[in-house]
């Protein structure tokens, strides 16, 4: 079907739908509309047309007047008197995007890094939130997207958000050794030995603490500023 029609389809990964969020936001909206016309009685082709003849955004057209060329004809009474190239509506479209990917990324976390095949890993079930051991098979030609086998044999396609790289169980033997020839290092602490000569009012006199001086306050001396006003505390913070 994609050769005879040339496109390419790129699949999301695996319990990953938000990777894919216009394609479900507008089955879901389709979905909507069928209940409601189920529980309304009104004819469903109707209101598919109303949905294909809806426009991406002010300025842009419909994605069915993109792929056909022309606006679609519904029950409701419209003209159509702008006539602009689709060149300029694909180019218009393609900024939007790029625009919306910015702001996207904005808010998004690092990029992780590639996975190896061989890796050691650890993948996320979606069903009880938990880690079990795998390893990588190889990478996929999908964006972020990884085949590997679990423990019991079982392959899989994840996203690389699901996955943990596990650190190396085989340390180097290099970094681990120490050389031989060298004899370990030990710093051994002497306490200094006390002076018995010294005299001792002066040895007490060295082991008593410092009291800090007390500071005396004039209040009738002034302080000098730069411009030559003088500066004198105010009586509360003067001592009695």
């Amino acid at each position: 079907f994609t050769r005879e029609y040339g496109f390419t389809h790129t699949t999301s990964s695996p319990h990953l739908p938000r990777s894919n969020v216009f394609a479900e936001n507008v089955v879901a909206t389709t979905k909507a509309t069928l209940k409601k016309c189920i529980a309304t009685g009104e004819d469903p082709e109707i209101d598919i047309l109303l949905l294909r003849a809806k426009p991406i955004a002010a300025g842009l057209p419909t994605p069915a007047e993109l792929l056909y060329g022309r606006p679609l004809q519904t029950v409701l009474p419209s003209v159509h008197t702008t006539k602009q190239s689709h060149a300029k509506h694909h180019e218009a479209l393609r900024q939007r995007q790029k625009k919306q990917k910015a702001f996207f990324d904005k808010h998004t976390q690092r990029e992780l890094p590639k996975l190896t095949p061989g890796d050691l890993i650890m993948v996320q079930s979606h069903e009880d939130k938990k880690w079990y051991p795998a390893t990588v098979i190889s990478e996929c030609s999908e964006p972020r997207s990884y085949l590997i086998q679990t423990t019991s044999g079982q392959c899989l396609r994840r996203n690389r958000q699901f996955l943990r790289k596990l650190p190396n169980s085989k340390p180097d033997v290099q970094d681990t050794q120490e050389p031989q020839d060298l004899e370990p290092y030990t710093q051994t602490y002497f306490p200094p030995t006390p002076n018995t000569n010294e005299a001792p009012s002066q040895a007490e006199q060295r082991l008593e603490p410092r009291t800090p001086r007390s500071v005396r306050f004039m209040p009738d001396a002034a302080y000098h500023t730069r411009a030559g006003r003088a500066s004198r505390p105010p009586n509360k913070f003067v001592p009695d």
